[in-house]
């Protein structure tokens, strides 16, 4: 990405390359942020691709910060031999954890307090 362009096609074989918690859905939020600019795309798509951009970034912080206090479940995660009923409690257990939820919780809250600060810049003032 560079001068405000983005090319057409994005490289999504960069999603592979990095297995560490988060990185995977921290590439998709700068997809979709590079989306945001390609001609290709009206308002509303445009509009659809930043919400996209922030929920993958977030849960690129929810993921790295509850993996890399439990390597051991991700390496499970990454294991192709990993049975679905295993993968299915993992992400449950990691759903469901107090401090990621808490932590989601905020991030989101701070997605909406810098919203409602924008507009009301832009509005009010």
């Amino acid at each position: 990405i560079t001068y405000a362009s983005a090319p057409r096609d994005l490289p999504l074989n960069a999603l592979n390359q990095f297995p560490q918690p988060g990185c995977g859905n921290f590439i998709l939020a700068v997809f979709d942020a590079a989306r945001t600019v390609q001609p290709q795309y009206n308002v509303y798509e445009r509009y659809s691709h930043i919400t996209n951009a922030i929920a993958n970034a977030i849960l690129a912080d929810l993921q790295y910060t509850y993996f890399k206090n439990h390597p051991q479940l991700y390496a499970q995660l990454l294991d192709p031999n990993t049975d679905q009923t295993t993968r299915t409690q993992i992400q449950a257990t990691f759903w469901l954890d107090e401090n990621i939820a808490k932590r989601d919780t905020a991030l989101w809250l701070h997605v909406a307090n810098l919203t409602e600060k924008a507009l009301d810049e832009k509005f009010i003032s």
